[in-house]
């Protein structure tokens, strides 16, 4: 179960895919390999594109799913300070500027 705040939303290239949302900012994806065959979440997708990305392998669209949950959960106060921080809203803005 998601903490409040959290939504799911389907990828619109891929309505299997989901975005975890938070407060409507994108937190984490889930993600189904080119192939077809193995699922992959990308984890702190808030973060500027510098960053470096966060992947872990799942075993099913189901187990991606639950474990997001429990990361959200877990990380639910770091997620919240971090949307809220005002470097990276700063960032956002100037990369949808560009």
């Amino acid at each position: 179960m998601l903490p409040e705040g959290y939504t799911w939303v389907p990828r619109h290239l891929s309505p299997q895919e989901l975005d975890l949302h938070l407060d409507g900012k994108g937190v984490a994806q889930l993600h189904k390999t080119m192939d077809n065959t193995r699922w992959f979440v990308l984890l702190d997708r808030h973060w500027p594109i510098e960053a470096p990305l966060v992947i872990r392998p799942c075993e099913s669209r189901e187990s991606g799913i639950a474990g997001l949950e429990r990361w959200a959960q877990r990380h639910r106060e770091r997620l919240r300070a971090e949307i809220a921080d005002p470097r990276l809203q700063a960032w956002r803005v100037a990369a949808e500027e560009d």
